[in-house]
């Protein structure tokens, strides 16, 4: 079991994790900045193949760390 820090590919899915985030948010706060429905309905098509990306990246980071265990040490130590 290596730790988080040692674990290349959590790291990798912790960064698609949080850029997911962000773009999601991006995509948020642009359709609040919307003036027609078609833009809506752009805007809202945009944020929603970036949640979905979002919960991709989510999935993908929880699987890993039930698969393999890493970080879990980390957790155990602050507990």
């Amino acid at each position: 079991m290596l730790s988080t820090s040692d674990c290349t590919e959590q790291q990798t899915l912790w960064e698609r994790y949080n850029a997911a985030v962000v773009s999601y948010w991006e995509m948020v706060a642009a359709m609040e900045r919307v003036s027609t429905p078609s833009e809506f309905v752009n805007a809202y098509e945009r944020a929603e193949d970036v949640r979905l990306l979002f919960a991709r990246a989510l999935t993908d980071l929880s699987n890993h760390l039930q698969r393999h265990g890493c970080g879990l040490m980390e957790e155990a130590a602050a507990r």
